[in-house]
């Protein structure tokens, strides 16, 4: 068992927990950032996700205006050129950019090394030690190796609301679980467009349902927008998730609905007849999980109504976007060239002095998280988060604090 001391460590190495732990370094801390996989960018990367959503004005022009914060705005920017890619204005007036998975991996390593931030992977949170209402030390373990960390604050930006568990404290359940995703990649398509290749699967499912060859569960099928190059494409199925349904059920039930689309489109569409199921992404994307509660709960009425309070750290661009179980995608708007911003205490734990939360971490409602939880806002409460921790070590008003993150990126 070694021992180590940090200023702040960052539990979860997806976009979130990265910004933070950048945030946090560039203000001069000694900063930890421990992630359970083998590699940084979270459910980017693993579930393959492709698309930042959340960074652009909602508007049904053709414009695409940044309105997320700097932070967000020059990740973005940097992953785009990186990517070689170009916005997409959805039919439905949402804007987003297609990304390469791997190489927004690279952009966090090489981030996370330029501001010196110590990086713990393939580790996992085993404990959370709590002396006086305060959180004084993280044990996680490494290749069966025990190691404790001592620090002065901790971020929690797992997605999961980890370190509240194991401090066993109140959670914001989810009520209704979201059906969950699975990205796969098919090669040798023949199609003449993406949208060709959009509108011939449509067609095609609702063919097969009508005909009992597919069930209604297997049916929702969704090109990733921006993925279909040079005869290869990748989708999106979604796949129903029980409230206490474990990850390795859920991945199988992801698998198999995987193989029987396929299955299906290779054997009744002349554009898969040659087709190769290329790739499955290593994670199924959950989209939420329970939250933890901090000072203040954000709530739909907040997004739906475009609030925005005095203390904001960071803007909503993106609607409430639920995924159901038994329809497809359900999505409920705000008012068009309008935004909502998410208050400081929903990044700051109700209960612990040292506790900040970032990403899909956030304190907020079922419906609420559905909107906040995409890429782009995930990038700018995680930096904010990182601000808030910082100000706690110097003992800085929360004011103060709030002030300095809107002047600097807003």
């Amino acid at each position: 068992m070694r021992n180590s001391f940090f200023d702040i460590i960052v539990v979860g190495g997806g976009t979130a927990g990265v910004s933070a732990a950048i945030s946090a370094a560039r203000e001069g801390c000694n900063v930890a950032i421990i992630e359970k996989e083998s590699n940084l960018g979270g459910l980017a990367v693993f579930a393959e996700v492709g698309t930042i959503c959340g960074v652009y004005k909602y508007s049904m022009n053709s414009n695409f205006e940044y309105n997320v914060g700097l932070y967000a705005e020059s990740f973005t920017e940097e992953l785009k050129s990186l990517s070689k890619s170009s916005p997409i204005k959805g039919e439905s007036g949402l804007k987003f950019l297609p990304y390469v998975p791997k190489l927004l991996a690279s952009q966090c390593t090489l981030r996370l090394k330029k501001n010196k931030v110590n990086i713990f992977l393939n580790s996992k949170l085993s404990n959370v030690s709590i002396i006086n209402n305060s959180i004084n030390k993280i044990t996680f373990e490494k290749k069966g190796v025990f190691l404790d960390l001592k620090c002065l604050a901790v971020i929690d930006s797992t997605g999961k609301s980890l370190v509240s568990r194991f401090l066993k404290l109140q959670l914001i359940p989810t009520l209704f679980k979201q059906s969950a995703s699975q990205i796969f990649t098919l090669s040798n398509l023949k199609f003449k467009s993406e949208l060709n290749l959009r509108l011939v699967i449509m067609r095609a499912i609702k063919r097969g349902v009508l005909d009992g060859e597919l069930k209604e569960d297997c049916s929702k099928l969704y090109p990733v927008p921006g993925s279909f190059k040079m005869g290869e494409g990748s989708s999106k199925i979604t796949v129903p998730q029980e409230i206490n349904q474990d990850t390795d059920a859920l991945q199988s039930s992801a698998l198999f609905a995987v193989h029987n689309i396929f299955t299906f489109l290779r054997s009744n569409v002349d554009g898969f007849l040659d087709s190769k199921l290329k790739s499955i992404a290593p994670k199924v994307g959950v989209r939420v999980d329970d939250r933890p509660v901090g000072k203040y709960i954000l709530a739909s009425k907040d997004v739906l109504s475009c609030y925005k309070p005095k203390d904001f750290i960071a803007y909503g661009n993106w609607p409430i976007e639920i995924w159901s179980q038994k329809r497809r995608v359900e999505i409920r708007r705000f008012r068009e060239n309008d935004y909502y911003g998410i208050s400081a205490k929903s990044l700051i734990s109700n209960s612990v002095n040292n506790l900040f939360f970032a990403g899909r971490n956030i304190s907020a409602t079922d419906t609420a998280i559905a909107s906040a939880r995409v890429i782009g806002t995930c990038l700018q409460t995680g930096y904010a988060s990182g601000k808030l921790a910082v100000g706690k070590l110097n003992d800085d008003k929360i004011l103060k604090t709030i002030s300095n993150i809107q002047k600097e990126q807003f």
